[in-house]
């Protein structure tokens, strides 16, 4: 009798789950999709502000470094921007953002992705800590 009202209570459970996790919308993936970022060899500019909802009016930059590069790569942004920055390369390495207290794991597969408001201006370097180098370098001028 207590196992029937045990199972009763779990299929219940398992019910209101499933309608609210329908009701829910789904979550913004956007940011996350691989590639997203710049071309080599270009220095991350804000997107077309062709509209007042476009991602540059939101002050939103998005920019990549590839560590296997032998000069550190520059990414300009002013302060009050938001830099959502993917950093990799052909080898893993744990990369770091000293200014900011930041550091992330990159791997072969999946760059270290960096969230975050450039909150003064400044230059701020990207480091990779295997190599041993600055692999970028973040520059905030108002």
């Amino acid at each position: 009798m207590a196992a029937r009202r045990l199972i009763v209570v779990m299929l219940v459970l398992l019910g209101l789950s499933t309608i609210v996790a329908a009701l829910l919308p789904p979550p913004d993936r956007s940011e996350n999709v691989p590639g997203q970022g710049r071309r080599r060899g270009e220095t991350a500019q804000p997107e077309p502000s062709g509209n007042s909802g476009s991602a540059a009016a939101r002050g939103l930059i998005r920019a990549r470094i590839t560590t296997s590069r032998r000069a550190p790569e520059v990414v300009r942004v002013t302060p009050g921007q938001r830099l959502v920055l993917l950093v990799g390369g052909p080898v893993g390495d744990d990369i770091s953002i000293p200014a900011f207290g930041l550091t992330e794991t990159a791997t072969p597969s999946a760059p270290a992705r960096f969230d975050l408001i450039v909150d003064r201006p400044g230059r701020f370097a990207v480091r990779a800590f295997g190599a041993e180098r600055d692999v970028g370098r973040i520059v905030s001028k108002g």
